[in-house]
């Protein structure tokens, strides 16, 4: 079993985080905002305050072949989004209609609901740990004989550490975390 820590809950995020996890692996989902408020579809899109996602309010059509993957590693999450009011529809990108038969489901839905809706299936799922308003703000490393850092974990705003086998940066391109932090790490031995 491997130990993750995912820098970002927005969908990248959560989609590694939930397949790690569905993998046996351990994982840790640092997110910088809190989650989705109890309710409705409709209080997913109108409480949810997600103010690192500038999109978040748009309607989204999620294509074929994320629609696949979810359907492919995660139904219950298709399945969920359905019983929220995503609608399947035969849009595609390049002028043609989808084909539900190859696979080409695609998806329509409010952004905030798509991912309120993954976010839920994560929380749920055993293997994750999500800490809310808990943000990344530097790479645990470790650099040998001025080589390349090795990460070995992530610095938080909270002030502690937590320490990974493998980070994954899903926190957009002003990455917190593209950069070590002041805390260097001896290597782990195995």
């Amino acid at each position: 079993m491997t130990k993750i820590v995912v820098v970002g809950g927005g969908l990248g995020g959560l989609a590694a985080a939930l397949f790690s996890a569905r993998r046996g692996h351990e994982v840790v989902l640092l997110e910088r905002d809190q989650g989705p408020p109890e309710g409705t579809a409709d209080d997913d899109f109108e409480r949810w305050e997600r103010p690192g996602v500038p999109q978040a309010r748009q309607s989204h059509n999620f294509l074929g072949l994320s629609c696949a993957v979810l359907s492919a590693e995660a139904p219950d999450v298709i399945e969920a989004l359905l019983e929220r009011g995503a609608m399947r529809t035969d849009v595609s990108v390049g002028g043609r209609g989808a084909d539900p038969d190859a696979g080409e489901l695609s998806l329509l839905c409010r952004r905030l609901v798509y991912e309120a809706v993954v976010r839920r299936s994560v929380a749920r799922q055993p293997g994750v740990t999500i800490r809310a308003d808990v943000a990344a703000v530097g790479l645990l490393t470790h650099r040998a004989h001025h080589a390349i850092p090795i990460a070995l974990g992530v610095s938080t705003d909270a002030g502690d550490d937590v320490e990974a086998d493998l980070v994954v940066d899903s926190s957009g391109r002003r990455s917190p975390v593209s950069t070590p932090s002041t805390s260097q790490m001896s290597p782990r031995t195995p």
